[in-house]
Parts: C-alpha cells; structure tokens; sequence
C-alpha cells in the first residue's frame, strides 16, 4: 500500500480486530495525521499485553488501481510489521492477496508435562489431604456388639503388611488402640496390580447395626446439566477415580452388534459420518469398513474389521462427541423404528446427548408402521423422561403421517395408536417430519438395536393386549366371515399389504383399486384378518349386499340406517348404496304409499 507516495508493506492479519501502525512508518512515509490519546490495551496473539501510543486515521492509496482509503490505526511504539485487521482487508477488498499469501507465525507453545506440574506445585501432590471436620458413626445401643478374632496374614505378606501399617500410622490415617474395644472388624489384605497392599477391614456387623441418616444420592443426570457451562474439569482423585460417560447414555452404542452385510456397514458409516464433526481423524479410521461398500469387493468380515468397528464405537461414545444438557437451548429427539427394534438419540444444536435403543417384543414387530413409529416417540420420551418432561421438545421422525396423527381428535385414530397417544398428552411435543437420509443416527441405533433381559413394562403389556374385535358391533363368527373374504378381495389384500408396508407419499403412486381408500391411510389398522378404519369394520365386496339388508332389517328410514351403519361399517360408496337399496326396497314402498293413500 502507499502512504503519501511511499510505499508501505503490510501483514494481512484476518483474525486481527483492528489496524496497526508504527511511529517509525509514519514519519518515513511523511504522514502528517494526527495521533490521539486512546485506552486502549491491545491483546497480542502471543498472550502479552500492549499500550498503544495512540490512535491516529491514514490515508492510503492502493497502487494497483488508484483507489483511495482512510484506515483507523493504532500507533505502537518500536518497529514492529504493519498489520491490517480483517475490517480493512474487506474495506480495500484484499481478500485475494489474502489467499495467495499466507503466512504463519512460529508461536513457542509451553507443553505441560507431569513433571512440570509436580515441579510447579509439590505441595498438592505431598501427604494425604483431610476434608474439614469429624464424622461420628451412630450405633444402635439395642445390638450387641461384635468382636472378630484377626484374621491370619500369608507368611509372603506380613512384611509388606507391616509395612502398610506403619506408614498409615505415620499418616495418622490410623492409630494403634492399646485398650479393649466393643467393635472390633477383622482386617483384610489385598494385593494391588504394582505388587503394594492395600488395608481394608469388613466391618459388615457393625454396618447392620449403624443408625444412617437417610438421604437420596443425587443421579448423575440431575448434577450434569448444571455443568454446562463450566469451563474446567478436574478429577477429585487420579489414582481411583475418573469421569466418564454415563453408562446408561452409550448402551445402545457400545451393545450394538456387528454388521452382517453391506447395508448393516453403510448404515453404522452413515452414523459415524453424522457425528464426524465432533470427532477427529475419524475418516482414517473407518477406511477398512468404507472398503466392504465398495462394488468389486466381495462379503467378507475379518479380524481388522472388528477391531476396527470396536475402536469406532468407542470413539462415538467418547465424551467430546457427548455433550451436556443445556436447559436453555432447544432439545431435539430423533426417533425411528424398523422391523426389530426402536432407536433414539437426544440432541442439542446437532450434537447427541444419549443415545438409546430397544428390541421389539414378538407381539410389537406385527404392529403396523405409523404404530411402530408411534412407539419410537413414546420410548424416546420416557426414556429420556428427566429431560423431555416440562418443556418443549421438537421430535423428528422420517414418518409423515404421524404430523398429521398427531393433531387430529383422539378418538379418530385406531384404538392402539389412542393409547399411544394418550401417552403422550403429558409431554410437549413439537413433532416435525425429516427425511430418511437425515435419520442416520437412529436408523442405526433402531435397526440394530440389542435384546435387553428387562422385563416387558406395563404399558407394552397393555398395548399388546388392545385388539380391535374387543370393541366390535360384530358377533365372533360374523368377524371370522368377514376375515375369510377379506383373503379372497384382491384390492383387501393390497390394502393390507399397504398397511403392513407403508403408504406411498403420493396419490398417484397407488394402485386404482386402493384411491378410493388413500384419504384415510393413516386411520386403518389390521388384525386377525379383518380390516379396521377407527372402528368401523371394512366390508368385503360379497358381504356388503347381506351388511345392508342387516342394517335395514327393521325397516328404519334412510337417515336412521346411515347412522347405523357409519358406526360399525365402512367400503367405499357405502353411504350412496344404502340409500339407493332403501329407496328401492318393495317393503318399504308398499307401506309408504299405503300411508299416503290413508292420509
């Protein structure tokens, strides 16, 4: 850049929040510009703190084309390199020059060591550290005390054990007692990995006989959230003790079995893929699976490939991929379900917070699709109970009816997906619909999700026990008449296979003889062979002529046999042949025209 005709050579700094100028340029450039006191404390890249002489405005000239400026600068004393901020490199429009000439700086970084922490603060790592105050056991005085013969110590031991004594005494953790005792807990040796010993006692007679002070242990999930925000962590003991992810978060992970074929790869790829951001070097990693998905290599499961899956899923159930819950921003629950399982994953902005997983009983994997993944949000919800509960929570799911299902009136859904419903009446849910290819976490989690030895809770007990003909207007054999003909009805069956499979998301996607039916997709249910919409029963063609003579039986009027009939019976064009066989029915005209010749 030029500065009165004299050419000046600056450092494009784009992370720099302001421009700096030397005293020394200035007056060898002839710049006559004013320099202002200011307060400003610059902060350098290095750490170290600089006060600027002042603050002055230069005009500058780019000599490529001749165009004019006038840069805030502050004037630093010595000779440092003029730096342009990234506010002046958009304002002169550098951003090229900027690309093509990066520089970077050797910045000396001091790496700490264990020895340097032990040589800086000797005084924490010496001797044992006591918390402040006593504690006093209380015993009951009811029970009798209980004195134990000591235990004998092996030949091989008893040097290393008086030892141990000794130096505990020394510590004052211990202290000899030179009188008799009520309680006395024999003693027990155990042999470390590093071949020390370590002194315990077995005082479980003395523990029946404590008087305890009765006081919840708070849950590991009620003390994260508040640690949010923190931006240390320490452990309180590095020899017996360290963080690490809740168990219960990463199960589903950590339990999930291997692939068997390509898909099962490219599904759990897909996953690791999802949460490659939060994990480094991860792609160098999954190289030996990412070559089973490829075309010309044959199925073939080895050792590396194992070894490598394991090392994977210790990497996703790593804690810089799992974050802690933050109360105050959104919290998002992806749910899916497949023909074996249920998955979930608890998310905030993109990143897992737990994951979870469940295999279906026998009885659910006959549950339609929409019910399936019903039961995906409700697992997922009562799963993560202690976050979801009493606030919003927007619940992403690759099932589309279920936006609709879920703001329609309660009693028209099917009497399972009711029940699924109400469970849900006590959270608040924001459900929004979400393609396959955004689902890959819990398309994963769901599909291979591992068998638990948990027992079947109430509420899968009762959603199984919920059956459709429990609430017929049928008789048993009528039902069973009506399940013999539905296997003979071409369009029944397709019906049904639509019901078990999965509606296309479009109209004309689906079979002409099924159009009649797509406007309520979301409504029919399938169970021993009889069709259900709610609970209207879906008549076969044979049997819909005998349904109308039934529901007309008495003779009512038109109004009276529809009411009738929208209870308990549904085919297309139901309500247009009811009216059309009354109107044609020779009883029914006989005795009106009778009725109108009397009058």
């Amino acid at each position: 850049m030029s500065i009165y005709n004299t050419d000046v050579k600056f450092q494009l700094d784009s992370g720099a929040t302001c421009n700096v100028i030397t005293s020394q340029v200035l007056r060898r450039s002839h710049c006559d510009a004013e320099i202002t006191q200011t307060s400003k404390i610059l902060s350098m890249y290095n750490g170290t703190t600089v006060k600027p002489e002042g603050h002055c405005k230069v005009k500058m000239t780019n000599p490529k084309n001749g165009r004019r400026y006038l840069v805030n600068f502050e004037v630093l004393p010595g000779s440092p390199t003029p730096i342009l901020g990234n506010k002046a490199i958009q304002q002169i429009v550098l951003k090229k020059g900027l690309e093509e000439n990066i520089q970077s700086l050797n910045v000396e970084q001091t790496v700490v060591t264990k020895d340097s922490l032990l040589k800086q603060y000797p005084q924490v790592f010496e001797g044992i550290r006591c918390m402040p105050g006593n504690y006093h056991l209380t015993v009951d005085s009811s029970v009798k005390p209980v004195v134990h013969p000591p235990r004998r110590v092996a030949l091989s031991l008893k040097v290393k054990v008086e030892a141990e004594l000794q130096r505990l005494t020394e510590l004052e953790i211990i202290e000899p007692l030179s009188k008799p005792a009520q309680w006395v807990s024999s003693m027990v040796t155990a042999p470390k990995p590093n071949g020390d010993i370590r002194i315990c006692i077995d005082p479980k007679d003395l523990n029946c006989a404590l008087q305890r002070s009765h006081c919840p242990i708070p849950a590991m999930d009620v003390r994260l959230p508040r640690l949010n925000k923190a931006k240390f962590s320490c452990t309180v003991d590095l020899r017996w003790g360290f963080w690490q992810a809740d168990p219960e978060k990463i199960r589903a992970i950590t339990e999930m079995p291997k692939p068997t074929d390509i898909k099962g790869v490219q599904r759990f790829l897909g996953l690791v893929n999802y949460l490659s951001k939060f994990l480094p070097k991860v792609s160098e990693v999954c190289k030996p699976l990412g070559q089973l998905t490829l075309k010309e290599t044959e199925w073939c499961w080895l050792e590396v490939h194992d070894k490598v899956f394991q090392e994977i899923k210790l990497l996703v159930t790593d804690s810089p991929v799992l974050r802690y819950y933050q109360p105050e921003e959104e919290l998002t629950l992806k749910c899916d379900a497949s023909d074996k399982g249920l998955g979930a994953a608890l998310l905030q902005q993109g990143q897992p917070i737990a994951f979870a997983s469940r295999a279906l009983t026998a009885c659910e994997m006959e549950y339609v699709p929409i019910e399936k993944k019903l039961l995906a949000v409700v697992y997922g919800m009562e799963r993560f109970h202690y976050y979801t509960y009493g606030r919003r929570v927007v619940v992403n799911s690759d099932h589309k009816p279920l936006e609709s299902i879920v703001r329609k009136p309660l009693h028209m859904a099917p009497k399972r997906l009711q029940r699924i419903l109400l469970r849900l009446h006590e959270y608040d849910v924001n459900l929004r619909y979400l393609r396959v290819t955004e689902m890959f976490l819990t398309d994963t989690l769901s599909r291979r999700a591992y068998l638990t030895d948990e027992a079947p809770s109430a509420f899968t007990e009762e959603l199984t026990m919920i059956n459709a003909t429990n609430f017929r207007y049928l008789t048993a054999l009528r039902l069973q008449d009506i399940a013999e003909h539905s296997k003979k009805n071409l369009a029944l069956l397709e019906l049904d296979r639509m019901i078990c499979s999965g509606w296309p998301a479009k109209r004309d996607n689906v079979e002409p003889s099924l159009i009649p039916y797509f406007n309520f997709r979301n409504e029919f249910a399938a169970q021993q062979g009889v069709i259900y919409i709610v609970e209207r029963v879906v008549i076969p063609l044979k049997l819909r002529k005998g349904m109308i003579k039934l529901i007309h039986s008495s003779h009512i009027g038109i109004e009276g046999c529809l009411r009738r009939a929208r209870v308990f019976l549904y085919w297309p064009g139901m309500d247009a042949q009811v009216k059309n066989y009354i109107q044609s029915c020779k009883t029914c005209l006989s005795t009106g025209s009778k009725q109108q010749r009397k009058q």
